[in-house]
């Protein structure tokens, strides 16, 4: 498990990453898949009048953060 931004990421079944993030709302904490949040994200794409809400950049804030760190403890991404 590992932590990153307000979210803890672990390695569900078949690899895939489950990340739990609060963000802010500590009280609301739910498990997701980040494969799940980004395809909410590919599919809001198409609505532009959405990328301003805040709600969608909690979002992708979300997604991002178990992905960089799920790429980080890969090795492909390097931390200084």
């Amino acid at each position: 498990m590992t932590a990153e931004k307000g979210c803890m990421r672990s390695v569900g079944a078949l690899g895939s990453s489950i990340a739990s993030c609060t963000l802010g709302l500590e009280k609301a904490m739910t498990t997701v898949s980040t494969a799940d949040l980004w395809a909410a994200i590919d599919a809001l794409d198409t609505l532009p009048e959405a990328h301003n809400t805040d709600w969608y950049k909690r979002l992708v804030e979300a997604a991002e953060a178990p992905t960089q760190a799920e790429l980080i403890s890969k090795g492909f991404i390097e931390t200084h």
